[in-house]
């Protein structure tokens, strides 16, 4: 089996890339020079965010039933990741934003980086965003918005099911997509959301320094098409009605064909004071180049409750989340009925540890972070001490709705659907406006899904934050 972690290719046309870079410097220069005989109206803003982290991994990949390979060692490493950032506003309506990512790691040990198996890994230089945005474009009710942007905050689609992340495979390095999207306003509460995507599996355009390797981002190349509707018709309701297509090519180290996908689906939300209740399912359907038909269904419902006059102002929520998993998982020909995460590929629901030992199961359709094949109850609760620092805790018992079929025995029995359970906690604190930082620690014991030996694993995060 051939899993594909992190793919480097060597590249040889160093005067492309040196053009590249020289281009990119001289339209900042370009910029400044323009945004310094601009019109009064044109503002000029930049920044910087450092970001330092130290993670541990344990039994993390193989749930420690086979260390004997680089890949399966456990993990602990440092990683400091540099976000220069520069955004122009040429009047209320335009702004161009750009942001480069610079993240070197060092591994305490035992694992070390491929290919040359050291302890230090240096990094790329890349645009992690670079974006127009134009808002009531032509005097119209439309705002645009084109070029690398995250799906995050005002920009985040529903509870991140199916958007997120569009570049799995480089972990929480990045997560934009290449997008271009057209948000049609029909009154303050309606809009709809048009949305192109392209997200190649290696980035051979915005990596300017140190481009002699190129990380994978994604399993393959990966364009979709996304009609995203939010609506309010009471004002305790909201409806998130989405139609999503998506085209994957051959997954890289893999036969899987290329797919044409479709989904469509809907989320929901219904607040009553400090109660809610929020939901989303999803249909899909589509098929392989080779003729081979796919359909999958998923989706969740929570339910919440915020005790907001209680000391710490417990936030209680219970949930079920449900994957359809493959019925046929060893056939090249049957009708393949597993979920597709689409573009959303990032740690499900906050769970970071469960991510790598799916790479295994999954590897045939993208590995790391393809969520499938999953029926999981869910309690989480939220405390807040005070303004600056609140603790999430979140307990999960996971099965799969299929067994599973012909994967290495190893690390999974095939005779069981219990994956096992989950506990995670993370710890928030905000130092000032500036620095902030979180502990976060997962605790995974897998069940019978998995073989007898397999251990337990464990995954803590500890992270700080400055903006210059």
């Amino acid at each position: 089996m051939n899993i594909v972690w992190t793919q480097y290719e060597q590249k040889g046309n160093g005067m492309k890339r040196k053009e590249l870079l020289l281009h990119g410097v001289a339209l900042l220069i370009a910029l400044v020079m323009f945004v310094e005989s601009a019109p009064a109206e044109t503002t000029f803003d930049y920044g910087m965010n450092v970001r330092a982290r130290h993670e541990l991994w344990d039994n993390m990949f193989s749930l420690g039933t086979r260390q004997t390979t680089n890949t399966n060692y456990d993990r602990s490493f440092f990683r400091l990741a540099l976000f220069p950032w520069a955004k122009v506003e040429f009047d209320k309506n335009v702004t161009l934003y750009g942001r480069m990512v610079y993240e070197p790691q060092y591994s305490v040990g035992p694992y070390k980086y491929a290919p040359d198996f050291e302890r230090f890994m240096d990094d790329d230089i890349a645009f992690d965003n670079l974006y127009i945005e134009w808002r009531k474009a032509f005097g119209l009710p439309v705002d645009f918005k084109i070029g690398r942007q995250d799906f995050l905050g005002k920009e985040t689609y529903g509870d991140r099911f199916l958007i997120f992340d569009g570049t799995p495979n480089d972990g929480a390095r990045t997560n934009y997509h290449n997008a271009a999207r057209a948000r049609i306003h029909f009154d303050e509460k309606n809009s709809l959301d048009l949305l192109y995507i392209n997200n190649p599996a290696y980035d051979h355009v915005l990596t300017l320094v140190h481009a002699r390797v190129s990380r994978q981002l994604n399993p393959s190349n990966e364009q979709g098409a996304v009609a995203y509707g939010r609506f309010k018709p009471f004002e305790q309701v909201d409806l998130e009605p989405y139609y999503m297509y998506k085209h994957e090519d051959q997954i890289i180290g893999q036969t899987t064909p290329e797919l044409d996908l479709h989904t469509i689906g809907m989320r929901a939300v219904l607040t009553l004071g400090n109660s809610k209740l929020r939901g989303e399912f999803a249909h899909q359907f589509g098929e392989y180049a080779t003729g081979r038909k796919r359909e999958g269904n998923g989706g969740f419902v929570i339910v919440s409750h915020r005790f907001a006059e209680v000391a710490l102002k417990p936030e209680i929520e219970l949930g079920y989340v449900y994957l359809s998993g493959d019925k046929n998982p060893t056939s090249t020909t049957a009708k393949m009925t597993a979920w597709n995460p689409l573009f959303q590929r990032a740690p499900f629901f906050n769970a970071e540890v469960i991510a790598w030992p799916l790479a295994y199961e999954q590897a045939k359709n993208g590995g790391v972070g393809y969520w499938t094949n999953m029926s999981n109850i869910m309690v989480r609760s939220r405390f807040t001490f005070s303004e600056q620092t609140n603790l999430f805790l979140q307990y999960w018992h996971m099965r799969a709705n299929q067994l599973s079929q012909g994967l290495p025995t190893w690390l999974f029995s095939n005779n069981s659907k219990e994956r096992g359970n989950l506990v995670t906690g993370q710890l928030n604190h905000e130092f000032s406006k500036k620095l902030d930082g979180f502990i976060q620690a997962e605790y995974f014991m897998p069940g019978d899904f998995y073989v007898q030996n397999a251990k337990n694993s464990l995954f803590i995060r500890t992270q700080l934050t400055y903006k210059f």
